[in-house]
């Protein structure tokens, strides 16, 4: 199909715009935008139509996949959702002779039917079929294990937007560490052997998958441009723009003129309406008034359409959108082509998955299978069997009333005869086996109901292992020479001083610093949610005598809720012991890194002064940020004239804000900072004359961080000093006001560390 001339004209970098004063999603280059009210500009450097950052990776992130699930994306991903739903697993076993088993009662079939309390197996199975369409993984969190051999409770999916997969970069390739997921501000780590991690597998990442809307996004987008335009014709006119001439320079005249004609020929029950112009106005485009037909708009949504559904392998007729081109026949193919090379592909993928990380944990002779979903070619099965018996007759008169009438035996009904000449052709062969004569209906045992084998559930019988129980045993053996490897690694570090390490080692020595300083965040964390809630409770204490039943004042005097010179000693005395501790366990660290065991920087007063400084620091600006958290809350709500039971939900919730966001925030920036600050005096100590910055070179790495990797300054100086600000390449402003950053954190949550970059003895 000939593109139409607007798609050439966006295609030639010819700017176009469409305007969305209230659509939520916006599709575009990057595929999947986010807007709010914005206009979008197709053409030159934003053309939707282009592969965005080629060679970069995923083009989509995983929440702009997630958000793409409607519309046309919905109908593909939910017809491949509703057939993976449709799954019916089958356990075997393997027998010491070879032979295979069915299973057909065991713990493992009870999970995948009832994964947890709230979902069903089918719910549970369609969910991962989104997930994997939507952006090629699917995270089951396994309930109550504690390593790779324990059988789970139960069975959780994670949203695959909130999930990030943590490496550990030590030596290539990668491992992985674990899976943070995000949710509601709040972080939870789950180990390797918590996470069966479903994936379509990436070209570009060993690690993580992607998904069709990922590998699409420009059809999507395409897609949902033209639809967004088409819209807007149906809003403003199904006409374009059209451009009138005046005689008159008279502003006021000029506008009565505009609103007249919106109000007369804009909109969808305007259309068509008569052209009447008043004297010394003309049409100066009248060429526009049939370019709607050339821009060609229902076929060129048609073709978007059709890429699409290519893209997920669903055809139309899977979608019941062409009955009228179809009958039973195409019909059928469409179901065997979508059965056999879409689904059961997608199937096989699942169960691998679950085979090689979950199967083994509940015995080394089982394997997890499925039901065929492709249906039976019944045509081709006819032909075959005519074409094999040469048209002669292929069942019994009995098996043919049993099977297709539901009647019972007739004399002589048994035997198969030539329709020429009615001779028998053969008898049956009788077969021995125990068992009933007749079925439990009375009807006499046929081949169609005769008993079949036993299936049997084996227990404490000999087998051999299968293929998924020796993998499972080979990973493990992996991991134990990785670590061991790890260990030896390490040796050889320690044996080195710190300066003569190379990157690549220095790395390990900054996992080995993490590990130690996550410790003391968790710890500081949990000191910090103690101290909400103790001045939680006091707060509402005073909230409560203050204002009694009503709500009379309009304006709160914020003093009187807690003391703030109690309340920052009070923290001061929770984290302080434990942010001294770390300090002194870092510097002794960086101290022997140089050749200085035993070093303690807490003997020089002025380094002690500085932490007590840094530890009293945060603690005031913690409850300072706390008082004006509740005196912007209270103070509305008082202006609203609201109750004490509002006002004291008000309280609870900035308390709330304050348990999932700030105590991590505050455990995790100042945990960093004493520990750097610690390092940096105690290779000061040892002889260190310049430090370097480094990132956590991942792509959660912010501009500020980013142009400060690699950066070199004397031991003696200040990446930033108190008061300074700093404007990055993007345009953004970074102010430092908290206090000097002699050393990382640059920030909030910032994960940047240090490492000497040279080194003088000291004598």
């Amino acid at each position: 199909m000939a593109l139409p001339n607007w798609v050439k004209k966006i295609a030639g970098n010819i700017p176009f715009t469409i305007k969305r004063p209230q659509g939520p999603i916006e599709f575009g280059r990057e595929g999947i935008r986010d807007v709010k009210g914005i206009s979008a500009t197709l053409g030159g450097g934003s053309d939707p139509f282009a592969i965005w950052r080629p060679g970069s990776g995923k083009s989509v992130d995983a929440s702009k996949a997630m958000a793409a699930y409607a519309g046309l994306v919905y109908a593909c991903v939910n017809a491949i959702a509703r057939e993976i739903a449709q799954m019916q697993f089958k356990l075997y076993s393997i027998n010491e002779d070879g032979s295979v088993d069915e299973i057909e009662e065991h713990e493992l079939l009870d999970l995948l039917d009832g994964v947890n309390e709230r979902q069903t197996g089918p719910e549970f199975k369609y969910t991962i079929g989104e997930h994997l369409e939507l952006c090629g993984n699917a995270y089951i969190l396994l309930n109550g294990v504690s390593k790779d051999t324990d059988k789970p409770d139960s069975m959780f999916l994670l949203d695959p937007s909130a999930v990030k997969i943590i490496y550990d970069k030590t030596m290539y390739p990668y491992q992985i560490k674990g899976y943070k997921f995000t949710i509601e501000n709040k972080e939870y780590f789950f180990k390797p052997y918590e996470i069966v991690h479903l994936k379509y597998p990436d070209p570009n990442d060993f690690y993580a998958g992607i998904g069709a809307v990922q590998a699409i996004a420009p059809w999507i987008d395409g897609d949902n441009d033209a639809m967004e335009l088409n819209r807007q014709m149906f809003i403003k006119g199904t006409k374009l723009g059209i451009v009138l001439q005046s005689d008159s320079n008279d502003e006021a005249m000029l506008e009565r003129l505009r609103i007249t004609w919106d109000s007369t020929h804009q909109g969808v029950a305007n259309a068509h309406r008569p052209l009447i112009l008043p004297k010394g106005v003309t049409l100066a485009n009248t060429t526009l008034l049939n370019q709607s037909k050339d821009m060609d708009m229902p076929n060129f949504m048609e073709e978007m359409r059709k890429r699409i559904m290519l893209g997920f392998g669903v055809s139309q007729t899977i979608l019941g959108t062409a009955e009228a081109d179809t009958n039973r026949a195409t019909a059928e193919t469409a179901d065997y082509i979508f059965s056999h090379r879409v689904i059961k592909p997608k199937l096989q993928q699942i169960v691998s998955y679950l085979n090689e990380f979950l199967v083994p944990r509940y015995g080394d002779n089982i394997y997890l299978g499925f039901l065929d979903p492709t249906p039976e070619d019944k045509s081709f099965r006819t032909l075959e069997m005519q074409a094999v018996m040469a048209n002669g007759q292929v069942l019994t008169l009995n098996e043919t009333r049993e099977k297709f009438q539901g009647l019972g035996p007739v004399e002589g009904g048994d035997k198969i005869y030539i329709s020429q000449t009615m001779q028998p052709v053969g008898s049956p062969i009788e077969e021995e086996h125990t068992g009933p004569t007749a079925t439990e209906d009375g009807k006499p045992v046929t081949p169609q109901n005769k008993p079949t084998k036993s299936k049997k559930n084996k227990k404490d019988v000999g087998f051999v292992k299968t293929r998924y129980a020796r993998n499972a045993e080979r990973r493990r053996k992996l991991a134990d020479a990785f670590a061991d490897k790890f260990t030896k690694k390490l040796e050889e570090i320690k044996a080195k001083k710190t300066n003569e390490l190379t990157d690549e080692e220095y790395y390990i020595v900054y996992q080995k610093f993490t590990e130690r300083v996550d410790e003391y965040i968790k710890k500081i964390k949990d000191e910090v949610l103690q101290f909400n809630s103790d001045q939680k409770e006091t707060v509402l204490e005073n909230l409560k005598k203050l204002y009694g039943d009503k709500a009379v004042r309009t304006k709160v005097d914020i003093k009187d809720l807690f003391n703030k010179d109690e309340w920052t000693k009070a923290m001061i005395d929770m984290v302080g012991p434990i942010l001294i501790d770390l300090a002194r366990q870092e510097g002794e660290q960086a101290a022997a890194g140089f050749g200085k065991p035993g070093y303690d920087i807490l003997n020089d007063v002025g380094v002690k002064q500085s932490i007590d400084q840094s530890i009293e620091l945060l603690s005031q600006k913690y409850n300072e940020t706390t008082l004006a958290d509740l005196e912007t809350q209270l103070t509305e709500g008082l202006g609203a004239g609201e109750s004490i039971d509002k006002l004291i939900d008000r309280v609870q919730g900035v308390y709330e804000f304050s348990n999932s966001v700030r105590a991590s925030m505050v455990a995790i920036t100042e945990t960093n900072r004493i520990a750097n600050y610690s390092i940096k005096v105690g290779w000061k100590e040892s002889g260190v004359t310049t430090i370097k910055w480094y990132t956590a070179e991942d792509s959660d790495v912010c501009d500020l961080c980013e142009e400060l990797d690699g950066k070199v300054i004397s031991v003696e100086e200040n990446f930033f000093d108190k008061g300074d600000s700093y404007t990055t390449e993007s345009g953004k402003t970074y102010n430092f006001d908290y206090s000097d950053v002699g050393a990382p954190p640059g920030h909030v949550n910032c994960r940047c560390y240090e490492r000497p970059e040279s080194w003088t003895p000291n004598e």
